[in-house]
C-alpha cells in the first residue's frame, strides 16, 4: 500500500520511525477515525468495515517492525487523546490535527472499497471471506463508482487515487489464488447495505425494512455469557425515531418472538408475536419495569404491542451500568411467565451500559 501524505498526527511512533515506516501514519489515521466515529458519525457501514480491516492489518505489520508493546501503547495513546479532545463532533477550527486524520481515514476507507473493481477483467468475481458469497464485477463496479464520485473535485483526489491503485495488486493476488481477499470487506459491506434497502417497507422486519435507509449499524455486546442481541442503527429514516433494537426470542418452535425499539427521546415500544398480556424488563434479578399493552390483534398469527414510558426508562437507565436485565413475558393463556432466551436457550441478558451505548451510538451527532 502506498504511504499516506504527510499530515499532523496526535501520537504514534517517533518521527524517525514514521519516516522509516510510513504505515505508521496510515495506522494513526485509521485508529483516530474509528475512535471519533464512536461519538461523531463520520463513517458509513462500508467505510467502517474497510478501516477495521486496515487497522488490524497495519497493526500486524507495525508490530513486526516496532514490537507489540509499542504498537498497542500507540493505539491506546491515540484513543485517549481522542477522548480527551472532547465529546460529540468538535469544530474544525482549532482542531485541525484531529480532522485531518479523520479526513484521511475516510479517504483510505474509500480507496479500499473502490480497489477491487480495478482487478484484471479475467477475474469475474471474488469473495471477501473464505466460503462467502462472491461479488460480481457489476457489484464491484458499483462500489467503485460510489467512492469515485466523492473525489471528483476534492483536494484529496490524488491521495485517494494513489491509495486505491496501490492496493489493487493485493486484491488481485488473493482473488486469483484463493477466490477471496479479506481486503474486499469494504466493498462487500457496501453491497450488503444496498441489498438491505431493496424494497424498504417500515411495516416489515429487517434492518432496511424496519429502520428505513440506514447509513451504518453495529451489534452491541453486553459481554455476558448469554447476550441479548442488540443492534444499533444510524438512520434518519426510522418512522418512529428508533435508533436501536433488542431482538427477543422465546424458547421452542412456536414460542413468542419480537423485539424492543429504543429511542433517545420518548417511549420505547415493543411488538411480540401472539397474544401476550404481560411484558417486563427485570433488572438486577428483582426490579421490574412493566410495559403497557397498547394494542395488536393477538392470536396465533397476530401481534401484541407495548410501550415503556419515559419515566420508567429514566429509572431503568439510572441504574448502575453493570446491572444485568432479562426480559419476561406471559401469554394470554399461560399460567406462568417465560423468559426470552439466547442462541443456547439460556435466559438472554443485557446490561444497562450496553443499552445506553446502543442509544448513544445510534444517535451520535453528524459533523
Amino acid at each position: 500500500m502506498a504511504a499516506a501524505a504527510s499530515v499532523p498526527v496526535f501520537c504514534c511512533f517517533p518521527a524517525s520511525a514514521q519516516q522509516q515506516n510510513p504505515q505508521a501514519l496510515l495506522f494513526t489515521s485509521a485508529v483516530v477515525t474509528l475512535e471519533v466515529d464512536k461519538q461523531c458519525e463520520v463513517l458509513n457501514y462500508e467505510q467502517a468495515a474497510a478501516l477495521r480491516y486496515l487497522s488490524t492489518t497495519l497493526s500486524t505489520v507495525l508490530k513486526q517492525a516496532h514490537g507489540h508493546d509499542a504498537v498497542e501503547n500507540s493505539r491506546a495513546g491515540l484513543i485517549e487523546q481522542v477522548k480527551a479532545a472532547g465529546s460529540g463532533c468538535l469544530p474544525r477550527d482549532g482542531n485541525e490535527n484531529y480532522w485531518v486524520n479523520v479526513d484521511q481515514g475516510k479517504v483510505m476507507a474509500d480507496a479500499l472499497i473502490a480497489a477491487p473493481a480495478m482487478m484484471p477483467p479475467e477475474i469475474a468475481s471474488c469473495a471477501a471471506f473464505k466460503g462467502g458469497t462472491s461479488l460480481t464485477r457489476e457489484e464491484l463496479t458499483a462500489a467503485k463508482a460510489a467512492s469515485d464520485t466523492k473525489y471528483e473535485n476534492l483536494k484529496y483526489k490524488p491521495l485517494y487515487e494513489n491509495l486505491r491503485d496501490s492496493v489493487v495488486p493485493d486484491v488481485t493476488s488473493g482473488c486469483r489464488a484463493e477466490g477471496y481477499a479479506a481486503i474486499m470487506q469494504g466493498a462487500a459491506y457496501f453491497i450488503s447495505r444496498e441489498d438491505a434497502h431493496e424494497g424498504v417497507d417500515p411495516e416489515k422486519l429487517g434492518s432496511g425494512r424496519y429502520f428505513g435507509r440506514w447509513r451504518n449499524k453495529k451489534d452491541i455486546s453486553s459481554g455476558l455469557p448469554s447476550n441479548a442481541a442488540i443492534t444499533s442503527v444510524r438512520t434518519d429514516d426510522a418512522p418512529d425515531g428508533a435508533v436501536a433494537y433488542i431482538r427477543l426470542v422465546g424458547k421452542g418452535n412456536y414460542a413468542t418472538n419480537g423485539g424492543i425499539r429504543l429511542r433517545p427521546r420518548g417511549d420505547w415500544t415493543a411488538r411480540l408475536s401472539g397474544s401476550v398480556n404481560i411484558f417486563q424488563i427485570v433488572a438486577g434479578g428483582d426490579t421490574r419495569f412493566d410495559f403497557e399493552r397498547t394494542g395488536g390483534e393477538g392470536g396465533f398469527f397476530g401481534d401484541s404491542d407495548f410501550i415503556l414510558s419515559q419515566a420508567a426508562i429514566e429509572q431503568l437507565l439510572a441504574l448502575p451500568p453493570e446491572t444485568e436485565v432479562s426480559f419476561l413475558y406471559q401469554g394470554e393463556n399461560a399460567a406462568y411467565p417465560s423468559v426470552f432466551v439466547d442462541v443456547l436457550d439460556e435466559p438472554a441478558k443485557a446490561t444497562i451500559a450496553a443499552m445506553k451505548q446502543a442509544i448513544a451510538w445510534g444517535a451520535a451527532p453528524r459533523p
